[in-house]
């Protein structure tokens, strides 16, 4: 097999508006440079070497993974994270295009990439201000990692040694590289399935991929995340939040171009409750990754959080325009003009998510109350009714309905609605819980209103599945719907 260097030609040249340096790691465009790790260098080089043409993915793995065995999801992390660099857009590419079952392409033809020579090492003279930590050549990670690498070698000579066998081109590094990518893959989804075991196992991987290489921003942004879900979702311990915060950081010393180093930091942050800081940093994600819906959604939900309502509808606009779904974003939007007083905006929005989804439920209930505000109980009650009796997931409808009866005082059958009212939503169980409470004790029924209150609120309390937003929303329903019994 050829070497890496025969294979790649790794001198300057010019992408666009981007200039690009292999040997030396950096992506340059007006006066800012990025330094790209040597993987998705190697990969870009690769794309250059045959611009205008299809590369396909087994092209790639021979060439720029020098034939180790490497899963789809590492080739197009780095595909993405080349994107991110470029600021390009997978759906809209500019420079590398996705072929579908066959690979990828720049798009950039060879007689538009200027071949740059003569160019300086500017290398000794740039300034990085990063702190890299100097991995132990011994540790117990790599110790481990060697010691797999060695039984997988010795099983592949076994394999090659059979007869009729095809030979399998395996380095002890590309076998660690390999299991790398497969547990940062495994940490990954197992951080997204949002069970507490799970995000454990993550944390445990992250951890061991960052006893194998401590320069691993990566790990370090995705030990963070994990660390922020556990605080959020099980444990509110204060040394968890403040891990958090500390590994982001970490994270973007070590690669101030990783996307992930600012998320992990947005979501530490808002934990944390500094919603300043945290805006700040999905900002700054969403700047590296200026097409990622989810960095624009999280921004407009900060600034609405804080009432800033104008700002929110701007991030608003921006998700909805780059999500594949925008419904939820035409509910969101309605929902701040609602907000604002602006029940013409409000009502627009709604009836935009039910052209593309009549039984919507949220769109629904919203559409509904608005119809109470002019007086129009039956018609309001009726949409609501349409959904609850044709969708099994209705909570935001039933809710509204219910509320309906409460407001008609017609409490029995307020009563009998929320007992019957079934959802798998932690925050709406509560609030049928609250509102069934309200039904009865209004109705009579419920003559130790103060025991049962207080049970309901140390039953709140003490729900480790609702959000501090949630509890705190409930409980002014109490103060408020309760407050003669109080």
């Amino acid at each position: 097999m050829q070497q890496k260097s025969e294979q790649l030609d790794m001198s300057p040249f010019r992408l666009g508006k981007f200039l690009i340096e292999p040997q030396d790691g950096a992506v340059s465009c007006a006066g800012i440079t990025q330094h790209v790790p040597p993987r998705e260098m190697d990969l870009l080089v690769c794309l250059k070497n045959s611009a205008g043409t299809t590369v396909t993915r087994d092209e790639l793995i021979s060439r720029v993974w020098r034939g180790a065995v490497v899963s789809d999801d590492a080739i197009q992390r780095s595909i993405s994270q080349l994107r991110r660099t470029l600021g390009d857009n997978a759906r809209h590419p500019i420079y590398i295009e996705t072929v579908p079952k066959r690979g990828y392409r720049l798009l950039h033809k060879l007689n538009d990439i200027q071949q740059t020579q003569g160019l300086n090492n500017r290398k000794n003279s740039r300034s990085t201000g990063r702190i890299r930590a100097t991995p132990s050549r011994f540790s117990p990670g790599r110790v481990t990692l060697w010691a797999i690498s060695c039984v997988l070698c010795i099983a592949l000579i076994k394999q090659n040694m059979k007869p009729g066998s095809a030979p399998i081109n395996m380095t002890a590094d590309s076998i660690i590289e390999t299991l790398s990518d497969q547990r940062h893959q495994r940490a990954r989804v197992l951080y997204g399935q949002y069970q507490q075991d799970s995000n454990e196992s993550a944390i445990s991987l992250y951890r061991l991929l960052l006893e194998e290489n401590p320069e691993d921003a990566s790990a370090w942004a995705g030990l963070s995340k994990a660390l922020s879900q556990k605080y959020y979702r099980w444990t509110r311990n204060q040394s968890d939040i403040d891990l958090a915060i500390e590994h982001a950081n970490t994270a973007i010393q070590l690669d101030a171009s990783d996307v992930d180093a600012f998320w992990a930091l947005g979501i530490a942050s808002h934990y944390q409750g500094d919603l300043a800081a945290a805006s700040s940093a999905y900002i700054k994600a969403f700047g590296l990754a200026p097409h990622s819906w989810q960095l624009a959604n999280n921004v407009a939900a900060l600034y609405r959080k804080q009432e800033q309502y104008n700002e929110a509808i701007i991030y608003y606009r921006k998700a909805m325009a780059l999500a594949d779904d925008p419904i939820q974003f035409h509910n969101r939007l309605a929902d701040i003009y609602n907000k604002k007083g602006d029940l013409e905006q409000t009502a627009y929005w709604y009836r935009q998510a039910l052209e593309l989804d009549p039984l919507n439920d949220e769109a629904t209930a919203g559409l509904a109350s608005l119809k109470t505000q002019e007086g129009h109980y039956d018609l309001a009650m009726a949409l609501c009714k349409s959904v609850i009796e044709r969708l099994k997931q209705h909570s935001k409808c039933a809710l509204t309905y219910g509320k309906l009866l409460i407001e008609q005082d017609r409490y029995e059958e307020a009563f009998q609605h929320f007992s019957n009212v079934d959802t798998d939503q932690p925050k709406y169980q509560a609030r049928f819980e609250t509102y069934k409470l309200i039904a009865e004790i209004r109705s009579g029924y419920r003559l130790d209103a103060d025991s049962a209150i207080l049970n309901l609120k140390n039953t709140i309390q003490y729900n480790r599945f609702l959000s501090s937003d949630s509890r705190a929303s409930i409980f002014h329903v109490i103060e408020n719907e309760l407050k003669s019994y109080l």
